[in-house]
């Protein structure tokens, strides 16, 4: 004889999973696309939510992601407050921000930013929101141009390619997130001093060039001689980290160094393809393994607490100055 039992635990069960995989469903995004033909605001009717073909004529749909495919975009600003997904330039794409009306967001998450080899994503000064959890993640081989961004809290992480500053808010800095710096260049259209609090930490996970130049920026290309300072704490972890001096400016890391690299290191590489500087300042660094100072590079230690471990030279400048 059967028995059929009461077994609520399934049934509950049943309608946990079917709620999670409602949920999935309507939280899944397509890509948003535009038009090269138009260059009103972000949110006027020239989008396709859907593919990227003929019927350019719906607003765009907050939080989907976006894909620029090919050619030359403008926008007049955003129009009006608005969360933009994921942003993807293709190679050889560039969009740029003519002006800035309203405010660029998130929904207080951290989108990522690709832009592709020989790509421009300017965003001129664009204002960027300041809700908790905004922040950025640039990844791809082409330039991010920032001259505002405002004091978003989330951080930015650059793992790839260029972004020029084109002031000192231009990688956000609410001082509650760090500045990530995994690759990539970091340059500036003019001299640019970011202060204490700026960032919680600047954590270095990887090797990247600090200076140069850009080309083709509409709002300010990036220039050799800009000299770029930070002033937060720097963390470059348990490996050994090269930062290549790329202009001919003056480049300074004022807040303490820490990491630990075990002897014999180097726990920091300097190497160069300019004539520019990288300046230590801070008189209780940290950090292990010593400096490597690879041919041409240049390297001012304005304390005689800036190291704690040994230069090693090959052929190079070294410049000890603690008054």
């Amino acid at each position: 004889m059967l028995r059929a039992f009461h077994r609520p635990w399934a049934f509950a069960f049943s309608l946990a999973v079917l709620m999670v995989l409602g949920t999935s469903t309507q939280e899944a995004k397509a890509d948003s696309f535009t038009s090269t033909a138009v260059t009103t605001a972000w949110n006027a009717s020239r989008w396709n939510n859907s593919a990227d073909g003929p019927g350019y004529t719906a607003t765009y749909t907050a939080n989907n992601a976006v894909q620029f495919t090919t050619g030359n975009y403008t926008f007049a600003g955003m129009g009006a407050t608005t969360n933009v997904g994921n942003v993807t330039l293709l190679d050889g794409v560039t969009v740029t921000f003519t002006s800035a009306a309203s405010t660029y967001a998130t929904g207080g998450l951290i989108r990522t930013l690709t832009v592709g080899t020989g790509s421009i994503l300017d965003l001129g000064s664009q204002a960027i929101s300041t809700a908790a959890g905004t922040g950025f993640i640039k990844n791809g081989a082409g330039i991010l141009y920032s001259a505002n961004g405002n004091t978003y809290v989330g951080g930015f992480t650059l793992n790839a390619g260029t972004v020029v500053l084109g002031s000192t808010l231009a990688l956000g800095g609410g001082g509650a997130a760090p500045l990530t710096i995994n690759g990539g260049t970091i340059s500036a259209s003019a001299t640019r001093s970011m202060v204490t609090g700026r960032y919680s930490s600047i954590n270095i996970g990887g090797n990247f060039t600090i200076g140069g130049t850009t080309t083709g920026v509409t709002s300010g290309n990036a220039i050799a001689s800009a000299n770029i300072s930070f002033a937060d704490p720097v963390a470059l972890g348990a490996l050994a980290r090269t930062i290549t001096i790329g202009g001919t400016g003056t480049y300074t890391f004022s807040g303490i160094v820490s990491g630990t690299v075990a002897a014999p290191g180097p726990g920091l590489i300097v190497s160069t393809t300019s004539t520019g500087t990288l300046v230590l300042s801070n008189s209780a660094n940290t950090f292990t393994g010593g400096v490597q100072l690879n041919a041409g590079a240049n390297l001012t230690i304005t304390t005689s607490g800036a190291l704690i471990a040994p230069v090693a030279t090959q052929a190079n400048y070294f410049t000890l100055d603690s008054g």
